[in-house]
């Protein structure tokens, strides 16, 4: 299967995927018949059983946003949920440590070949880059090395059947970040971060980067928030005070809950005892507990709201026409060069002004549709025969594109 290769130095990782240059006459469409289904990338098998998948994110490092993806994927899991754990963070894998588990479970067999199993620990499924390391070693890999193992967690792992899947992303907002919201449909996002404005900073980045990538962000998790002293339990606000749940209302999300400081959170995490496990009862594995269950509610107020509007069925009309059929039984007829001029995504549109990049004129007419993705419940990720294929169109946007309305 090649996971261990990628630390290896017997095989080298594919590289990311770079589109060509748009031709000067676009190829033949890779499409089929009218009232055909359109040209569609291979089923990802390895997700196929996750109901929803949900990044953990905060844009920097040092905010206790593991712990936290930890702390929540164990509170869903003691409320019943069926939880999968993937630490994405290949260059600075914590997770193992702080589950106790150390390599995979074995390996299985379906419809998508051979696929290893990931060890469970407490009922939560975990992998991470570091069950292939030795204690101490670093993994030093470039970029799309980088992004090449994280893709193989998403597409050659059995995570069998789940309630939600919840990634630790790495610090950041580059490379790593965007693979996995190429290879995953991610249903959402919660971000993390300390009151303290420096924080604050890097998590506006990572819920722009999530923006860009027209994924919803369930809400703001505040860890660090308070400590209560032992000897006059006095509430001292070491790093400031209610600095997330005012991020929360500027970016108009959810406040799912503040953190307090407890010093046996490092312990339970050093020794791979997470605290809802160990201290159930404890305040911190409270207000976790509390954050889990609002981030739950907020997934689930999602899923409502984007099963309202959904797609029951996509053929080619004809070679450059796409009609999808909506589940309230409308159907839309798109032209394929006005989808790829409305390209959303960030190299033909400026992320931060919403200045158009893409020309009209610089779309041929000859481009057609050649390959269709969902893309969680709310989107579809389309590429063209001219190479590109980044832009992740809401359901919104596609209604917009179908009535000639502009954004």
């Amino acid at each position: 299967m090649g996971i261990f290769s990628r630390f290896g130095k017997d095989k080298e990782a594919p590289k990311a995927p770079v589109p060509p240059p748009a031709p000067a006459a676009a190829p033949a469409p890779a499409t089929k018949a009218a009232g055909s289904a359109p040209a569609t990338s291979a089923p990802n098998y390895a997700l196929m059983g996750v109901k929803s998948i949900v990044a953990v994110a905060s844009g920097k490092g040092g905010v206790g946003k593991s712990t936290t993806a930890v702390n929540i994927a164990f509170a869903l899991a003691r409320a019943g949920q069926k939880v999968g754990l993937l630490d994405a963070d290949v260059y600075g894998p914590s997770i193992p440590r702080m589950v106790k588990v150390t390599k995979p479970a074995g390996q299985s067999q379906g419809p998508g070949g051979t696929m290893m199993t990931p060890p469970e620990a407490d009922g939560v499924k975990v992998l991470s880059a570091g069950m292939f390391l030795e204690q101490g070693d670093a993994a030093t890999l470039r970029g799309p090395r980088a992004g090449g193992v994280v893709k193989q967690f998403l597409t050659q792992i059995d995570w069998g059947e789940l309630d939600v899947l919840l990634i630790d992303y790495p610090p950041g907002t580059g490379d790593i970040q965007l693979t996995i919201s190429q290879t995953a449909p991610l249903s959402g996002a919660l971000v993390v971060t300390t009151p303290q404005e420096v924080a604050l900073l890097d998590v506006r980045r990572a819920v722009a980067m999530f923006k860009t990538l027209k994924v919803p962000v369930l809400g703001v998790i505040e860890t660090m928030s308070s400590f209560i002293c032992d000897g006059c339990d006095k509430v001292h606000h070491i790093f400031r005070e209610g600095g997330g749940e005012r991020l929360a209302r500027e970016l108009g999300v959810s406040f799912l809950g503040g953190i307090p400081l407890d010093p046996r959170v490092v312990v339970g995490g050093d020794e791979g005892r997470p605290q809802v496990v160990e201290f159930p009862d404890s305040p911190v594995a409270k207000a976790y507990a509390s954050a889990a269950q609002a981030s739950s509610a907020q997934l689930e107020r999602l899923r409502n709201v984007q099963t309202t509007i959904g797609i029951k069925d996509i053929q080619n009309a004809d070679e450059r026409t796409l009609a999808i059929t909506w589940t309230d039984g409308k159907t839309d007829r798109l032209d394929a060069v006005a989808l790829r001029r409305r390209c959303p995504c960030a190299a033909c549109i400026d992320e931060w002004t919403g200045e158009k990049r893409l020309k009209p004129e610089d779309v041929a007419d000859t481009v057609r549709v050649l390959r269709v993705e969902p893309n969680g419940a709310y989107a579809l990720r389309i590429g063209f025969t001219d190479g590109h294929g980044t832009g992740i169109y809401t359901y919104g946007l596609l209604k917009q594109i179908a009535s000639n309305r502009q954004a």
